[in-house]
């Protein structure tokens, strides 16, 4: 198979406060997006670009977790991802797929795919401002130049603009070209993606019969029906008149120049070769002639020759049997030949036949490990490409790639060229594991303590244990019972004098406060009045709480232990939740930081000197490194400013997150 390369650029417009826009790659996905909306969002509002994040990570999470990457599959990816785009928020989205050389292509909004080979160049996609996603499939050839663009994008740029730009075959050349006039209008939603498909040398190969590929016809058929599709709005690549650059819809154009698909094995005289179909059904019938091939050539000699002529390579040893009392000291000179003969003949027969049989073995040995490694290796530069965009699809990419590696790894000699390979990959994977899972070196800066109101009452008030806040008030508790302060005045009172045992955490929902007794279980405090009252929240018999280190409530209670692990309950009852995907255990963690207004978890793993951000499922996110963070007393997180905050000997320190 003939390696493939993808040269490619992007181009993205300034946003505004009504449009935003977007040009995203991850491994062979490419995609523009555009949001607009016709109003500026209300102060506390959710922006665009916060939209925008969400709806690529989505993509990311439902593309990259197929098992299988057809239209169908992607395409319900693709539909999952815009349903997320909230009413009164305008969507331009085109995204492409590349498999090998198989182009897969996806569009809503009003998004445009165009397609330039040799000198013709034309539309393979277009849809309506509409929220129906079209696709459409088909192969790419050497050389071949997509464009992916929103339909701001095509607003500022028109088609003979684009055309012209198109003569370089570098996708450099073509963006700086076309950028300045995107950036010369105030089109936030203009976005596009600029790919050249390059395909590297062909290995040299014995020939085959075309007829003997290991597929059946209906095998191929259902093979080549998946490329070729397409719905509405594909229409054939043509050449563009240099007195009027766009194709427009419903005019009679020249077919191109490329092979049409054909869907059953054809004599081995001509390969045809796939096209991209319009809807029409259209496709051009010019062919590539290659060299014709004669009958299967055998690699084994006697199937090279006539059966009438072949010969019989057999000899016979039974004169020896004639010797009386075996060889005679003395042979003929005849016999001498004859011996030394057959001799050499049996050597020569049985080396081989030695060696015939090791071959045979060798090649199955490399067909195995070419399979297993080239699968390993697939999702190892998976996961390489998305470790900068979602940690946590990098991670499972990652694991996968050891899991196919280790569970085949006794299949090869040791020492061998194939397990040496094998141990090499497994070794870098191991290493990214690591990184990952040790967290990122972090820069931790000194910061003012009113950076953080919660840590800057800790430090106001450094005889107490554990401090939790709303909008208007921190409470905390301090071994005498629960306290207050308003934020307003810095007023302090206690609210509820100590009447439990041993104080392992405090957190708020609601007006409600909730204590921690290490020794009975977790109290309820609802507000009455001036007062509150008090009940247990767990309906029966409490769990053992001695090694409880915090807890964090965002209606489910979180509660951290000692040894790592989080135990969760909901209205009382324990709900199943552990953590996945952290390749490195927490060592003495201390706290714990959730709530309703936060997306994930946050804890505070002071013996790896590191900060763990985890989704409220468990699985690991991310890490954040940074020596200041081993002696740390709690943290802080503004997780729509993307600033984690830490008390380290009465100084708050900031650390930003991705």
């Amino acid at each position: 198979m003939a390696e493939t390369s993808l040269l490619f650029s992007k181009i993205v417009a300034t946003p505004t406060p009504t449009a935003w826009s977007q040009a995203y790659s991850a491994g062979r996905l490419f995609a523009a997006i555009s949001l607009q909306t016709g109003t500026i969002p209300e102060a506390g509002g959710e922006h665009l670009n916060a939209l925008g994040k969400d709806l690529i990570s989505t993509l990311e999470s439902e593309f990259f977790t197929l098992e299988t990457k057809d239209l169908e599959s992607i395409k319900q990816a693709i539909n999952t991802t815009i349903a997320r785009v909230k009413e009164g928020i305008k969507i331009s989205f085109i995204v492409c797929y590349l498999n090998d050389n198989v182009l897969y292509l996806f569009a809503t909004g009003g998004g445009k795919a165009i397609l330039k080979r040799g000198d013709k160049i034309g539309t393979v996609l277009q849809v309506e401002e509409s929220a129906e996603v079209k696709s459409a499939s088909g192969y790419v050839q050497e050389g071949d130049i997509i464009v992916l663009q929103t339909k701001p994008f095509q607003r500022i740029i028109s088609s003979s603009t684009l055309a012209s730009s198109l003569d370089s075959d570098s996708p450099e050349e073509i963006a700086e070209t076309l950028a300045p006039h995107v950036h010369d209008k105030a089109e936030g939603g203009a976005s596009s993606v600029i790919l050249i498909y390059k395909k590297g040398e062909l290995q040299d190969i014995p020939p085959v019969s075309l007829a003997s590929n290991g597929k059946t016809t209906d095998e191929q058929s259902q093979e080549a029906s998946e490329i070729g599709k397409s719905e509405g709005g594909v229409i054939p690549v043509v050449d563009i008149d240099d007195d009027d650059a766009e194709v427009k819809e419903g005019e009679n154009v020249e077919e191109p120049e490329i092979s049409p698909l054909n869907q059953e094995t054809k004599a081995p005289e001509e390969t045809p070769e796939p096209i991209i179909n319009n809807d029409n059904g259209d496709e051009s019938e010019e062919r590539t002639k290659l060299p014709s091939e004669t009958a299967f050539s055998s690699p084994f000699l006697t199937d090279q020759v006539p059966k009438k002529r072949k010969m019989s390579m057999t000899f016979s040893l039974g004169f020896l049997k004639k010797l009386p009392g075996g060889l005679p000291r003395r042979l003929s000179h005849s016999r001498k030949i004859i011996l030394t003969v057959a001799i050499v003949l049996a050597v020569l027969i049985a080396t081989t036949s030695f060696l015939a049989i090791k071959n045979k073995g060798s090649s199955s040995n490399k067909a195995l490990f070419a399979g297993i490694y080239e699968e390993a290796k697939t999702k190892f530069d998976e996961g390489q490409n998305l470790k900068d965009l979602n940690t946590a699809l990098a991670q499972e990419s990652f694991r996968e790639a050891k899991r196919i590696l280790e569970s085949n790894h006794d299949k090869f000699k040791k020492g061998s060229e194939e397990e040496v390979q094998i141990s090499a990959l497994l070794g870098n994977i191991n290493n990214e594991l690591s990184q990952v899972s040790n967290g990122e070196t972090v820069t931790v800066k000194e910061v003012e303590s009113s950076a953080s109101d919660l840590l800057s009452y800790e430090i106001n008030n450094s005889k107490a244990s554990y401090f939790t806040e709303n909008d208007d008030k921190v409470f905390f508790l301090d071994g005498t019972g629960v306290s207050e302060i308003d934020k307003g005045n810095d007023k302090k009172t206690q609210v509820i004098k100590k009447d439990w045992e041993e104080d392992g955490g405090i957190g708020l929902f609601g007006a409600n406060v909730y204590v921690l007794d290490k020794k009975d279980g977790i109290l309820k405090l609802v507000p009455s009045g001036s007062t509150y009252s008090k009940s247990n929240y767990f309906p029966s018999e409490a769990p053992d709480l001695a090694d409880a280190q915090a807890m964090g409530i965002d209606g489910s209670v979180f509660i951290l232990f000692k040894n790592g692990t989080i135990d969760k309950y909901t209205k009382g009852k324990k709900d199943t939740f552990s953590i996945s995907g952290l390749e490195k255990p927490l060592s003495s963690p201390t706290r714990i930081f959730t709530n309703e207004d936060v997306d994930n978890i946050y804890l505070l793993d002071n013996g790896n000197s590191r900060i763990v951000v985890i989704d409220k499922t468990g699985k690991f996110i991310s890490a954040y490194s940074g020596a200041t963070i081993k002696n740390s007393k709690d943290l802080d997180i503004d997780e729509g400013g993307k600033k984690a905050y830490i008390l380290s000997g009465e100084k708050v320190y900031q650390i930003d997150l991705k």
